[in-house]
Order: C-alpha cells, then sequence, then structure tokens
C-alpha cells in the first residue's frame, strides 16, 4: 500500500469516528419528525481531473437537534450513481433569511469511493460550508487536490413539520 493511501484511510477513518459520534450526540432531544426538507438540484466541480456530473438530484430530510442539524438523503451523485449520506452541521451565523453552518459528515459511492484521496472502500467523509439564503442553500465543499479542487452543490430547502407550522 502506498503511503498517501494509507494516509487517507487514517483521515477517512479520523473524520468517520468525529462524525459517527457527532450524530447520536446531536440527535439526542430530536422529534422522529424532521424540520426540513432540501432538494439538491446539481453541483460544479471546480478544478476536476475529468469529466463530472453536474446534476445531481436529491432528496434531503433535516432535524433540528438543541442547535445541531442532522440530515440524511439520497442523490445521484458526480460519477452518475446513487449515493446516500449524513450530515452533521451547526450555525455559526443566523441572522433574519440567512444562515451559515459547517458541516461533516460520511457519503457511500459505490465503485468510485476508493479513486478519493480520502476514504475507507466506498465510504468518503464530507467536510464543508453550507449558506443558506431564505430557501436556497449552497454547499462549498474543498475537494482532495487530485480529483477536484472545490465542489459547489446547490438547491432548494423548505421548512416541513414542527418548524414549518
Amino acid at each position: 500500500m502506498k503511503k498517501d493511501d494509507e494516509f487517507g484511510r487514517v483521515v477517512a477513518k479520523t473524520l468517520a469516528a468525529f462524525a459517527l459520534a457527532a450524530v447520536p450526540a446531536a440527535a439526542q432531544g430530536c422529534d422522529l419528525q424532521p424540520d426540513r426538507m432540501s432538494v439538491l438540484i446539481g453541483s460544479d466541480h471546480i478544478g476536476a481531473q475529468g469529466e463530472m456530473n453536474g446534476r445531481n438530484p436529491g432528496l434531503f430530510v433535516s432535524w433540528n437537534c438543541k442547535g445541531f442539524e442532522v440530515s440524511a438523503g439520497a442523490y445521484q451523485n458526480s460519477y452518475d450513481n446513487q449515493s446516500v449520506a449524513g450530515t452533521v452541521s451547526y450555525a455559526v451565523l443566523q441572522k433574519g433569511w440567512f444562515k451559515s453552518s459547517p458541516f461533516l459528515g460520511l457519503a457511500r459511492y459505490p465503485e468510485y469511493g476508493e479513486l478519493q484521496v480520502v476514504s475507507y472502500g466506498d465510504i468518503v467523509p464530507l467536510v464543508g460550508l453550507q449558506t443558506v439564503v431564505g430557501n436556497a442553500f449552497v454547499q462549498v465543499l474543498p475537494g482532495d487536490q487530485e480529483t477536484v479542487d472545490v465542489v459547489i452543490a446547490f438547491g432548494l430547502t423548505f421548512e416541513i413539520g414542527r418548524a414549518g407550522q
């Protein structure tokens, strides 16, 4: 195994451990009914090495749990396969209809996870910043600098359940 591969696996395992620990901690005090639904529309891959799919329809549901937002969903990934992902975020800036939140999580990229510099099999860590303005959201995720420099994902988000009442 190459040294870079081993480093990527160590980083992926460490981020996965943080994500797996954060979800139950953040989920305490959550109701079963989600607070928010988000529709992923697409993405742009800045500095991509090769062709990436920019149409990424997907659906996510989120729960607001004592300040943390726990999200889970499925989407068509940039390799034209189906992926599932889970994230945890915390709003560091919120003013009226504007919110900015760093997030971390995990996604499953069947057959393509191991192509990433940081992965554990098909599991890829997600780290980024999400900004919501009204009902629109944009996520910025740093790339691995080998397959892509930066990924910018975007879509629409709506309050449902308790938050929408």
